[in-house]
């Protein structure tokens, strides 16, 4: 497993997003700030600390992510933005759920910052439909960075036929008399 490449490209996604949800913010589309529930997950405070910590937080599990879609395109034995894609999905489930549990175990949820629900949706339809957006581009970021391992096999040594294990068999200039 390319562990440095998938780890790479996973904080790439992560930054892919951030940037994202950023420029959502910036035209007043969401209020979404992905840094930010990540970083008072762990401070319990909204603040530029806060965010800082999240947005380190975010590079670092996306690239565990991103080694979990390596393992399985290793799998698969290939990889490619297709596969990421697929990926992606099932990534947009996962996080789609945990968005949902969330504000049962955020410190900062619902005081300081309003609880995602599920895929987001508390924060508008076009929020969902970026969040589901932002984890599929994750997977087509990662599945068309990364590229499998192909440790060839070694030949296999032609088997003996059965002629070869008769007796006398190999044997150059052996007569029988």
């Amino acid at each position: 497993m390319r562990v440095g490449l998938a780890f790479a490209a996973g904080m790439i996604g992560w930054a892919v997003m951030v940037a994202l949800t950023i420029l959502l913010r910036a035209i007043g589309a969401t209020e979404l700030n992905l840094c930010m529930i990540v970083g008072s997950l762990f401070t319990g405070q909204v603040s530029t600390d806060a965010w800082a910590l999240g947005f380190i937080a975010g590079l670092i599990v996306s690239g565990v992510i991103a080694l979990v879609y390596a393992g399985v395109f290793e799998g698969l034995r290939r990889a490619d933005w297709r596969l990421g894609l697929v990926g992606g999905a099932i990534h947009t489930a996962v996080a789609g759920v945990f968005f949902a549990a969330m504000s049962a175990f955020h410190p900062a949820m619902p005081d300081q910052i309003t609880p995602p629900g599920p895929y987001a949706i508390n924060y508008g339809v076009i929020t969902t439909v970026a969040f589901v957006a932002s984890h599929l581009l994750f997977g087509v970021i990662v599945g068309g960075m990364y590229e499998t391992v192909h440790v060839p096999t070694p030949p296999s040594r032609p088997q003996p036929t059965p002629e070869e294990h008769a007796v006398g068999a190999g044997e150059r200039g052996a007569r029988w008399h």
